[in-house]
């Protein structure tokens, strides 16, 4: 059976869009910006805002504010979700 419509079980376990703003984070380590990560995984400005505010009270991303631009990165606490995230997917790809 097939939740989500995604032949390996990717996101049986999490949400779509948390889990890809979460690797998309981990895996391009540098800092980034809100309206970056909405455009690179097809979610609304907002909605990314959203989860990114939930993150922050989770303490897995931090908000730096430079002018107009509010950038993102993960915490420590961050990179190692985001390991192990990220870990726990290879193995539901695993055929």
């Amino acid at each position: 059976m097939n939740i989500y419509n995604d032949t390996n079980g990717r996101y049986l376990l999490f949400k779509k869009k948390p889990t890809d703003i979460l690797l998309h984070l981990h895996e391009n380590s540098s800092t980034t910006y809100v309206s970056h990560i909405s455009k690179k995984i097809n979610c609304t400005y907002a909605h990314t805002e959203k989860i990114l505010d939930l993150f922050v009270n989770l303490k897995i991303v931090k908000f730096k504010k430079e002018g107009r631009r509010k950038y993102v990165s993960l915490t420590e606490k961050g990179k190692k979700i985001g390991e192990g995230v990220e870990s726990l997917l290879i193995i539901c790809d695993e055929k």
